[in-house]
């Protein structure tokens, strides 16, 4: 398998570590598929505000109840994602626990032409610098074959600047290290699942996606949409930049990180490959749709502009810079609901043709 596996760079680690995987197996399917599959647009604005509740200066129990009330969503959600790409595509139980996990099984599997995905503490990965320099966090990486002195695995999505990937060996004892860490996770594809799977139709995902990132669904059971959280983000900064406390440099540090990798524009960047992948199926019966799609990718470079002065705040705190960004993030995400819901709109009209 070392041979045929390839890695195609990702626009984050899980969805592409799973995409990956899948097209070893043989199946068409890209990265926003797994997205879509995950129904991960729900938290594609939830970052976590931890650290700037472990950087208060002063005890303030108002900004404290919004790090206390944010950190159990943002565990909720997180949940929410993995335990949907497992009930979908994988067979129901853990190779591992905190104590014990069985080698010789996890070899077989592989062995008979499986890879499997692990969600691993970073911190482990000692194969590239960034891992070892940054906070610790959950980390997708794809295991493709094993033999007596090695492991060869597979990362899409190396959050470095500029972004990387790994293909290669580690050592089977270092394998073994992070298979026993309590914090792994091991995911088996289920073959019959991966076969009804690919039975879905690419566009019914997106829609469903596009209706939970606006609102627009009728099941109620999703909980906020993608924008409710990008507004109640806006809502929770502009409290935290009224509130007269000092901020530790690294919560804009961590923020940045979790803005550019860990779901908010890794999330735009899915999407708009996907939107991208579409458009000739619009574009003869629409000229407006090239136009509407150049106006997502600026909405993304606004994202990219909001990351790179929470860099500069990371070097000098000021609170109004930080209601800027604030105020900025509520006016980009009322254009983003507004493109997202033009897209619904215009997928409505062409179902009878595009499925």
């Amino acid at each position: 398998m070392k041979n045929e596996f390839k890695t195609q760079q990702a626009y984050q680690c899980a969805f592409g570590s799973f995409a990956n995987a899948l097209r070893y197996l043989g199946n068409h399917v890209n990265e926003y598929d797994v997205f879509h599959i995950s129904e991960a647009v729900r938290m594609v604005y939830a970052l976590s505000l931890q650290p700037f509740n472990q950087s208060l200066a002063v005890q303030d129990e108002d900004i404290r109840e919004i790090v206390r009330h944010n950190n159990i969503y943002i565990g909720m959600r997180l949940n929410e994602v993995f335990l949907k790409l497992e009930q979908e595509m994988c067979v129901d139980f853990h190779l591992n626990t905190p104590v014990h996990f069985d080698l010789s099984q996890i070899k077989e599997i592989i062995r008979s032409g499986f890879p499997i995905v692990c969600a691993v503490s970073s911190h482990l990965l000692k194969y590239h610098s960034v891992y070892q320099g940054l906070n610790t966090f959950r980390h997708f990486i794809t295991v493709f074959d094993l033999n007596e002195q090695h492991a060869f695995i597979s990362d899409c999505y190396i959050p470095s600047y500029p972004v990387s990937i790994f293909q290669g060996t580690i050592d089977l004892k270092e394998f073994i290290d992070i298979l026993e860490d309590e914090k792994t996770t091991i995911y088996v594809f289920d073959k019959k699942k991966i076969i009804e799977l690919m039975k879905i139709d690419n566009l019914k995902r997106l829609v469903n996606s596009l209706e939970m990132y606006t609102g627009e669904s009728v099941n109620k059971n999703i909980g906020s949409s993608g924008m409710d959280i990008a507004f109640l983000l806006a809502e929770d900064l502009k409290k935290m930049a009224r509130n007269s406390v000092s901020v530790e440099p690294n919560f804009f540090t961590n923020l940045k990180f979790q803005l550019d990798h860990m779901g908010v524009i890794s999330g735009k960047k899915i999407l708009l490959s996907n939107l991208l992948d579409i458009a000739p199926i619009f574009e003869s019966n629409n000229s407006e749709y090239r136009i509407r799609l150049s106006e997502f990718e600026k909405i993304i470079k606004v994202w990219n502009s909001i990351s790179l002065q929470l860099t500069k705040l990371s070097l000098k705190y000021e609170h109004y810079r930080l209601e800027n960004i604030a105020k900025l993030i509520e006016n980009i995400s009322i254009q983003e609901k507004n493109y997202m819901q033009w897209n619904l709109e215009l997928l409505a009209r062409a179902d009878g043709k595009v499925r």
